[in-house]
């Protein structure tokens, strides 16, 4: 964004910008803020998704690992146990085989949990 100083304008780069997209003006694409709270948007998708509200103790999970990554998709609701679970499970997976596991080895573990 340009800052103009006196007669002159200088451009900057700043790591903390404000953008307004989509009628919400927020700083983190990860969260938006919606009649003065800020909320994730995998929460926002995930819900939209349910037709409710997230309860106390469901946890989004990304399932490629990109947090920005919202596509419902890519999305998967589990309990904070079964989360917790899980993410040791992969990081346990990416330790031994170097890679993130496949969708379906994570679909696969968590019925198994």
């Amino acid at each position: 964004m340009p800052a103009i100083n006196g007669n002159t304008r200088t451009v900057g780069v700043s790591l903390n910008i404000c953008r307004w997209i989509g009628g919400l003006r927020y700083k983190d694409p990860a969260r938006k803020r919606i009649n003065g709270h800020r909320k994730r948007v995998c929460h926002i998708v995930m819900e939209q998704e349910l037709g409710r509200k997230l309860k106390r103790g469901e946890v989004v999970h990304h399932i490629d690992g990109n947090n920005r990554h919202d596509n419902p998709s890519n999305l998967m609701l589990l309990d904070r146990d079964k989360h917790t679970a899980l993410e040791r499970e992969i990081e346990q997976h990416i330790r031994e085989k170097g890679s993130r596991p496949s969708v379906q080895w994570q679909k696969k573990k968590v019925k198994n949990l």
